[in-house]
């Protein structure tokens, strides 16, 4: 299995220069858009060789197409989100661990959701027992109150 993931620069830069997935099981992008311009993208990498395209569209879900011509859609799961740090990753995991496991493209994209969700449901993307602070003995003592 191969894998893109694109991080953080404008989707129209990246489908410009990040050509090349010919031969990627899964592609990942993220889209600002509604459904078309998701669809388009979805379209793009799959007319340049990935079998399967994946975009995120944040608070609007994501969608996922195959070359096969199937296309899925989910929404988010609503949560009270504390921080949103590692949802992205948490989604291509979810994801993909569906997908290995054989589940349909729906499924795949539900999984992701609810992994991203959980996700969401904590500072710095997962549970964190808050230590105190230690300090060196030679720290100053500005430090130390």
């Amino acid at each position: 299995m191969s894998v893109v993931l694109q991080y953080g620069v404008p989707m129209e830069m990246e489908l410009e220069t990040c050509r090349g997935v010919e031969g990627l099981t899964v592609a990942f992008a993220s889209a600002e858009g509604g459904d078309d311009e998701a669809e388009r993208v979805i379209r793009d990498l799959l007319s340049d060789g990935a079998r399967f395209a994946v975009v995120t569209r944040g608070a609007r879900g994501a969608m996922a197409g195959s070359a096969e011509g199937h296309l899925a859609r989910s929404g988010i799961k609503p949560v009270d989100v504390v921080d949103t740090t590692g949802a992205g990753d948490s989604f291509i995991a979810g994801f993909l661990s569906g997908f290995v496991a054989g589940r349909s493209l729906q499924a795949c994209l539900e999984t992701g959701a609810e992994r991203a969700a959980l996700t969401c449901t904590h500072v710095g993307g997962f549970p964190q027992k808050l230590l105190p602070l230690v300090l060196p003995a030679e720290a100053p003592a500005t430090l130390r109150r």
